[in-house]
């Protein structure tokens, strides 16, 4: 019988998590309907919906730019707990978090009270670790995003058996709420390298949905309810699958036949017109306010002069790089390049057969891989001696930009990047000349980051923020935006979501824990 993806057998209980920190050998069910059919499998009796994604490129670490995508993002939103959701307090994890009168030798102490039922999905309580270990490992791992705002935090201090959280902070930070998203389990992951910790998946959960299983050989991301989640609003359906889709073709069938309910793709040329003609599907476009970009690296002994960088930029056709890196030529979204037209003569000068212009880019990164093979065929087109350097992204963070043997990197960021965002992107870090942590350019003033603490203070909206970094920016020509991320989110047969249209849904997939089987889909069928 034909595996659906949209298949209702009995519909779940309420969760109902065990008390903290009792870690059971088996879970107990109350639940009548079960103890009335004995005969059925555990994994028989539960609800599940298949979901097409994009290929994942490696482990499920949402704070390392190796690893992070819209994908990861949000399956991480649905496992791991954060402080703050959308500026507002997660008051399933948190009873309070505000600022205190600082600590002797702070600038500004923040306390979080942690609330008494949070748990991990193992039964271990949620506590202060948790809140260090991601400090800690933010600030020391290369290759991170938002290190410059966990920079200004100077200590984490724990009390009350675990369940209160002081965070000292060695610069004011007005954007404080932004910290400690997506917190990871500490006492599973203390004594594995940070950039290694999720690399074969997420051990616990203090989320509604827990990772039942990372498959990287099929590409597959399985959640299952986590029945320990203490807080309100517990996921309605009991397993998710995600499960890569390799083009416009097998997504048509996999929605023509029910086998998935829900998909958020990158879109091919013809992606959008084929799954949108399939009957009963609704298709929807998402600027995900990503962004590709090119980063020059100052260590570079070819880009360490702002000219010879302009130089460089001004050779990137946008519109040329954003369709061929998309791999389309509708709904490409194409960041501007305000740098104006140049000859490259200095770095034609400079670059050599012997030590060309080399462009990096993580092999598992397929955008990335192909926007570098286009930006070093438009470079010889110039007759400037260039290469592609394909190394992973660990790799170049930590060795080939700090010791100036890569001269730029394409890597994801941000298209209007926050405040706490842009410190990272450009602040010093506590090793200028160090691995790379969140600034891959490498590029550090005091004036900048005397202006970056300005606005972590508070002193500097976000927009005049943005201002001020564009205006850098034209002046040092340290990175060139290459695409916008645009999505396609679709869905299908046998669940609702938020609303009736997909066009009134605030987001896709994370919007999971609020799903329900459709029970009026005549094409759901008992699993075998």
């Amino acid at each position: 019988m034909g595996v659906l993806a949209t298949t209702m057998l009995l519909a779940s209980c309420a969760a109902s998590p065990g008390p903290a920190p009792i870690v059971e050998d088996e879970e107990t069910t109350t639940s009548t309907t079960q103890k009335a059919d004995e005969k059925k499998s555990p994994e028989d009796a539960r609800t599940r919906v298949t979901v097409g994604i994009d290929p994942l490129r490696g482990g499920v670490n949402p704070h390392l730019l190796a690893d992070t995508s819209a994908i990861v993002d949000a399956i991480a939103g649905l496992v791991l707990p954060s402080a703050f959701d959308d500026g507002e307090l997660n008051t399933d994890l948190l009873l309070s978090a505000e600022e205190i009168t600082p600590a002797a030798g702070a600038a500004q102490t923040v306390r979080y009270v942690i609330a008494p039922a949070a748990q991990w999905s193992d039964g271990t309580p949620v506590s202060g670790g948790d809140f260090e270990y991601l400090w800690r490992g933010i600030t020391a791992t290369p290759g991170v995003l938002g290190r410059g705002a966990y920079d200004t935090v100077s200590a984490v201090r724990v009390t009350g058996g675990g369940r209160t959280v002081d965070v000292d902070f060695s610069r004011p930070n007005a954007h404080w709420k932004e910290l400690f998203s997506d917190l990871l389990p500490a006492h599973l992951l203390r004594g594995r390298s940070f950039d290694k910790a999720l690399a074969e998946g997420i051990p616990a959960s203090a989320g509604r949905y827990l990772m039942r299983d990372l498959d990287q050989a099929r590409g597959t991301v399985e959640l299952q309810r986590n029945d320990r989640f203490w807080g309100e609003d517990p996921a309605a359906i009991d397993l998710v699958t995600f499960r890569p889709v390799s083009g416009t073709a097998e997504a048509s069938d996999q929605l023509r036949t029910g086998q998935v309910a829900f998909m958020d793709l990158t879109p091919a040329e013809t992606t959008t017109q084929a799954l949108g003609l399939v009957a009963g599907t609704q298709t929807e476009k998402k600027a995900t306010g990503r962004r590709l970009n090119l980063t020059m690296n100052t260590a570079s002994p070819l880009l360490s002069e702002a000219a010879v960088r302009g130089e460089l930029a001004a050779q990137i056709d946008t519109a040329t790089v954003a369709r061929l890196t998309a791999g389309r030529s509708v709904d490409v979204r194409v960041p501007e390049n305000p740098t104006g037209p140049r000859e490259p003569e200095r770095l034609r000068e400079a670059a050599t057969a012997e030590r060309p212009v080399r462009i990096g880019a993580d092999p598992a990164d397929r955008q990335a891989s192909a926007a570098a093979r286009v930006i070093v065929d438009l470079l010889r087109a110039k007759g400037v001696h260039a290469e592609v350097t394909a190394t992973d992204m660990a790799t170049l963070t930590t060795d080939r930009l700090p010791e100036g043997t890569v001269d730029a990197v394409i890597a994801w960021g941000v298209e209007s990047p926050g405040t706490a965002t842009a410190a990272g992107y450009y602040g010093c870090g506590r090793d200028p000349e160090g691995p790379r942590g969140s600034n891959l350019s490498g590029y550090c003033t005091s004036y900048t980051q005397e202006m970056l603490d300005e606005a972590l203070a508070g002193g500097v909206g976000g927009e005049e923020l943005r201002a001020r970094l564009r205006s850098l920016e034209e002046l040092e020509h340290l990175s060139v935006g290459l695409l916008d991320e645009t999505r396609l989110q679709v869905l299908g047969h046998g669940i609702t979501g938020p609303a009736a249209e997909l066009a009134d849904w605030p987001a896709g997939i994370p919007t999971v824990p609020g799903w329900r089987i459709d029970e009026t889909e005549p094409t759901t069928e008992r699993l075998n």
